[in-house]
């Protein structure tokens, strides 16, 4: 067996052909070293979204770095580093045409131009950065910031293509980190929050004074709103009445809502209509006329306003400014039930089960109520839980009758609490009302709770039922009538 000693080698030229190994092996590794940054493009546009381009001055960093040749000292490298990534759109030409010259010379194969991509490339960051400056105001120039990262897209592609071909084994960056995750969360979130600010900004300044004022935002809502209501838009001038009406953002004034009121209504807006109505009703900055009431009504009903059938419905069932008629009112009722008005779809109920102009039936009271009750009707609610703890006309069901009582009484225990009754127990309400109102409709509740009669708020709530909702929509606020932006 032949050993070095036989070619009779010297320990010098063995350590030269050992250099010239490791030199071999250290040019493979060069060669196969990866000379860009290799990400994929998936995780390239996603992370250039959620971020708003941000995740670009990461991508610019990580190819300056492996391009970078001053390794020697580090802090002088990094140093570089960050202003070259500050300043990457000065040097993106240099950059695109360094990536097109390997491409070429390995036989890759591109569709762009260096010189026109990075002029999209450098004109996108100008917009941006003016942007930012303030110099451009509009919010959708931010989009300019996206558009130039997406304008990497392709040398990225490229990038890829190019290493693919180099390196058999290249593993592409590929995965979301839980960070990249917490990332993409927060930053659609927010490109949901600006489409939203882009999308409030297009309606009309009528439809964005309508929003500021549920926003309580009424100082807004007003600059917003008179100009528009001055120049002859019904929409603002009803919704300046209405301001006017409740004294939101400025001094309470009837006469001044009547005003923009009128005005609205001589364009036959109809919820201009319903508020003069409204006025006329109450007597709010005029005689009180329920006559003038149901004209100003009708005038909002025949143009579709759902709310003025249950006004409507409700002065022909009391007899108010017209001759009681209650064949009228159910047909009003049934009106505004169709269209999906809560209150005319619990008084329409409650002729059902008291068989009013129309046969008793227990089946289209409860198809009715449960209508309503499901749009939030505390009255219907309570309505149901009597039915159901009952057996007139259908059978008893406790389980249905708890549920809609809690229903009811759940809510009631909220605005008790908001009034400062923090001590009262929820459960022990709950139940307690439950127990009262079994009793009160000839259950034996002591079994349920014996101390029921100590539970004075229960007896109060079941009191102030029978008696708010049966007028219930007669009186009520003007709130209903509050403009939607469409």
């Amino acid at each position: 067996m032949l050993s070095f000693a036989d070619y009779n080698i010297s320990d010098e030229n063995t350590a030269v052909i050992t250099r010239v190994r490791r030199m071999g092996a250290t040019s493979q590794h060069c060669e196969k070293q990866t000379p860009f940054y290799s990400v994929s493009l998936t995780k390239f546009v996603l992370m250039n979204i959620g971020t708003f381009g941000l995740y670009s001055l990461c991508w610019w960093f990580k190819n300056w770095k492996l391009l970078s040749k001053n390794k020697q000292n580090p802090i002088i490298n990094n140093i570089f580093l960050i202003s070259t990534t500050l300043t990457s759109p000065l040097c993106c030409l240099q950059f695109f045409s360094h990536i097109a010259k390997r491409a070429r010379h390995h036989k890759v194969r591109f569709h762009w131009d260096p010189l026109t991509l990075s002029i999209v490339y450098i004109s996108c960051n100008i917009i941006l950065l003016l942007f930012i400056l303030g110099i451009l105001s509009h919010i959708l120039f931010v989009l300019f910031g996206v558009l130039g990262t997406l304008a990497l897209l392709p040398v990225q592609a490229t990038i890829i293509q190019y290493q693919e071909k180099n390196d058999s084994e290249l593993l592409l960056d590929n995965d979301l980190t839980p960070i990249n995750q917490l990332v993409l969360v927060v930053g659609f979130t927010i490109w949901l929050t600006l489409f939203y600010t882009i999308y409030i900004r297009t309606l009309p300044n009528a439809a964005q004074a309508t929003i500021a004022l549920k926003n309580k935002s009424y100082q807004e809502a007003f600059y917003l709103v008179v100009p528009e209501a001055e120049n002859g838009d019904p929409k603002a001038q009803a919704l300046l009445g209405y301001m006017y009406a409740r004294g939101l953002g400025l001094p309470q004034d009837n006469e001044k809502a009547l005003y923009w009121y009128d005005k609205a209504a001589n364009q036959n807006y109809p919820l201009a209509h319903f508020a003069l109505g409204y006025m006329h009703s109450l007597g709010h900055g005029l005689p009180q006329s329920y006559e003038k009431a149901i004209i100003w009504y009708k005038k909002a009903a025949e143009n579709g306003f759902t709310k003025a059938n249950t006004k409507l419905g409700l002065f022909y069932e009391r007899g108010k400014g017209t001759q009681q008629n209650f064949m009228i009112a159910k047909k009003y009722f049934y009106q505004a039930a169709q269209q999906n008005d809560e209150q005319a779809q619990f008084h329409l109920a409650m002729y059902y089960v008291h068989g009013i102009e129309t046969p008793q039936d227990y089946n289209q009271a409860i198809y009715w109520l449960e209508k309503s009750a499901k749009q939030g009707s505390d009255c219907a609610q309570n309505q149901l839980g009597i039915l159901y703890l009952t057996d007139e006309g259908m059978p008893k069901n406790m389980q249905k009758s708890y549920y809609w009582f809690q229903k009811v009484s759940t809510h009631s225990h909220k605005q008790l609490v908001a009034q400062g009754h923090s001590t009262i127990n929820k459960k022990v309400y709950v139940s307690g009302y439950f127990d009262y109102m079994s009793h009160h409709h000839g259950e034996d509740a002591a079994k349920l709770n014996e101390h029921y009669h100590e539970f004075t708020f229960a007896k109060e709530l079941a009191q102030s039922y029978q008696q708010r909702c049966h007028t219930i929509g007669l009186e009520d606020d003007i709130d209903a009538g509050i403009p939607k932006h469409t």
